[in-house]
This record gives structure tokens, C-alpha cells and sequence, in this order.
């Protein structure tokens, strides 16, 4: 017969243990830098803004090179020079450092590259730039959801949520509706999206303490271990 789990076995069983994630605390910072470039954006390349950079757009490869390959690129090097100046103000040892860059650079690098590139294939492809959206933003879920379901991480897995929400509602977004003037209401939901995630990655930095869990098992079974028999 299958025995009965007593209380407090079924609660250790469901219960994790939470710590803060080092420095996660930099995307808070990402998310107002991410506030700039989309307002940069809007001012230099927006159709309904200034377009301040429209003389530079004629020139020849500017599009996608400068705009939106480059212009977003400089975005991927902020988030890089972010998290690298914000993991060398703890003190650890130089190897975990060195990892750490290394890791929080080819993330960056990784996560932008493949984020532009499948919206700006997208868009080239079927030439909506409202598919390219839906697809950036699934692409973001996916990242998010990768890395916030590594460790249980409460701030990526809610940023994933956010950008499946936006994905889903930039697709079936009315076209005839506008209740911004002179702006697409689908530019002002992803501004608003995109910093929401990054902000909630910041503001919500707990996951999952593997390592303190294994500890406490193993300290566990180990004085149940020694007990001795009666």
C-alpha cells in the first residue's frame, strides 16, 4: 500500500526557497534607456515625428545598416555597458566577473541580434511592419521565457507574459482604430510594453535558490541519516 506523505513532507515538497538575483536590479536602468531610444526613434525616424535623420536615410545601405540595424544596436551595447558596469560594483571574485561579462555580453548580443533580425526579416518579407511587431514580440517572449524559466525567475517570467500579451494584442489590434493623434496607437503599445518588461525585470529580481534547497536536503537527510535506530 502507497503510505500517506505526513504535512510536513507534502509542504517541503511544494515550498522553494527565494533569493534576490544579483544585479538584476540594472534592468530598471534598461528600461529608461530603452525610454530614450524609442523617443530618439520617434524623433529621427518616425513618419508622423520630425524625422530628423530623413537626409541620412537616402544615403545608400542606410536602411537596414544605420536604421534599424545600427540604430539599435547602439541600444544592445547599452544594456551591455550596463550590466558589465553593474557586476563589477559587487564584490566578487575575478572569475565569477570575467563569467559574468562574458555571459551578460553574449546574451546581449545573442538576444538583439535575433530580436531585430526576425522583425526586420519579417517586415522585408511580407511588408507589414504590424506582422514584424507580432513577431519581435513573440521573439521576446521566447527569450524571456527562456531565461526567467532557467531559475524561476519572477521578473523575466513576468516580463514573458507581458510581451505574449502585446504580441497577441498587437494582432488583433483594430486598424481603424487611432486614439493617438498624428501616432500609430501600435508605436505607443510597444514603447509602453517594451519598458513595462524591462522595469518589471528590474523591480522583481527573486528566483528559485537551487543551491540553498540542495543544501538544506542534503543537511536534511544527512541528520536523518545519523539518527540512530531504536
Amino acid at each position: 500500500m502507497l503510505e500517506r506523505p505526513e504535512k510536513g513532507d507534502s509542504e517541503e515538497a511544494v515550498t522553494f526557497r527565494w533569493k534576490k538575483a544579483e544585479g538584476q536590479e540594472a534592468w530598471i536602468k534598461i528600461g529608461l534607456a530603452f525610454l530614450m531610444f524609442y523617443f530618439g526613434e520617434a524623433v529621427l525616424f518616425w513618419q508622423g515625428g520630425p524625422t530628423l535623420a530623413a537626409p541620412l536615410v537616402k544615403f545608400p545601405l542606410a536602411v537596414p545598416l544605420m536604421y534599424p540595424l545600427g540604430y539599435w544596436g547602439l541600444f544592445g551595447a547599452s544594456i551591455f555597458f550596463i550590466l558589465r558596469k553593474n557586476s563589477s560594483s559587487y564584490n566578487r571574485s575575478a572569475m565569477d566577473k570575467r563569467f559574468s561579462r562574458w555571459q551578460g555580453g553574449l546574451l546581449t548580443l545573442c538576444i538583439t541580434v535575433g530580436v531585430v533580425g526576425v522583425a526586420f526579416t519579417v517586415v522585408e518579407g511580407s511588408g507589414s511592419t504590424t506582422l514584424g511587431h507580432v513577431a519581435l514580440f513573440f521573439a521576446m517572449f521566447l527569450a524571456a521565457g527562456v531565461i526567467g524559466a532557467i531559475e524561476l525567475n519572477v521578473g523575466w517570467l513576468a516580463a514573458a507574459v507581458v510581451w505574449l500579451l502585446t504580441a497577441l494584442a498587437i494582432n488583433v489590434y483594430p486598424k481603424t482604430l487611432s486614439l493617438v493623434p498624428r501616432f500609430k496607437d501600435e508605436d505607443i503599445l510597444i514603447g509602453l510594453a517594451m519598458t513595462i518588461g524591462f522595469l518589471l525585470i528590474g523591480v522583481y529580481p527573486q528566483h528559485v535558490d537551487r543551491e540553498g534547497m540542495a543544501s538544506s536536503d542534503g543537511n536534511r537527510g544527512g541528520q536523518q541519516q545519523d539518527a540512530p535506530d531504536l
